[in-house]
This record gives structure tokens, sequence and C-alpha cells, in this order.
């Protein structure tokens, strides 16, 4: 029988494993080489894929539209991404929209931390956490960017 600490944990590693599912198939739609890409490390290869991303800022289990910005991201794995921002975002965890095959796919992730990169620029780091469905949040629905 499941004990519910073992539910919770099934749980988050099945939302975990959906988030990698769809970003391997975005990385290797949009990466020209992945022969170090290995999603079984622990530590494992970044790929460097530049594209604007939306950022949302969450917070009371609800999305935070009118704080929304948008970034350019560095590098991108299966579990998380950095983003290249013009100024300090103080984020604790955001909705990342991403543009993939006509449609906008929105992931939960953590921020992991936030470095000034030169003058003027900062580099925020992600770690991803579940896949979010826009039924859950319809005012995602309508987002264009």
């Amino acid at each position: 029988m499941v004990n519910g600490e073992d539910a919770v944990v099934f749980s988050a590693r099945k939302r975990l494993n959906q988030v990698q599912s769809f970003l391997l198939k975005y990385l290797n739609n949009h990466a020209e080489s992945l022969t170090e890409f290995d999603p079984g490390k622990r530590n494992e290869t970044r790929v460097r894929i530049n594209t604007v991303v939306l950022l949302i800022p969450y917070r009371d289990h609800r999305p935070q539209l009118e704080k929304m910005f948008s970034g350019f991201t560095k590098d991108w794995s299966t579990t998380g991404l950095s983003v290249i921002l013009s100024e300090p975002r103080g984020v604790d965890q955001v909705i990342v929209g991403v543009r993939f095959e006509a449609e906008t796919h929105y992931i939960l992730a953590k921020a992991v931390h936030l470095s000034p990169i030169g003058p003027g620029f900062y580099q925020l780091g992600l770690r991803f956490s579940e896949m979010l469905r826009v039924s859950d949040f319809p005012e995602l629905a309508d987002l264009a960017f």
C-alpha cells in the first residue's frame, strides 16, 4: 500500500517527467547538435538556445499578470533554463511561457539565482517543476508575445 508521503513523491516525479518530456521535444527541435546532451545526468549538459520567453510571476497559486515581463534565454536543460534580463527581477516562482508548434506552453519554475552579468544585465536561473494547463488558468489563454 502506498502511504501519503510516497504518493506526493510519485505525483511530483510525474509532473517533472511531463516537463522533461515536453522540453526534450522542444530542445531536439531547436538545437543544432545534441551529441553531448544526456537527460539522465544529474548535472546535465545545457543547450544554448536563444529565444524570447514570457515570464509571469506566480504567487499564492495564481499568475500575477500585471507583473509579467519577457526575457531572452541563454541556455536550457530539461530541468531548467537561464534567462537574460535588462533589470533585476526579484521573483520566487514564475510561469515560463514558451512558443512551440504554434502554441504557447506554460511551465512553472522556481528561481534559484539572480546574478549580475555585466553593465545593466542580469541572469535569472530557473528550475522547472511542472507543466501548467491553460484550463486551470484561463487568464493565460489570451496572452500573446
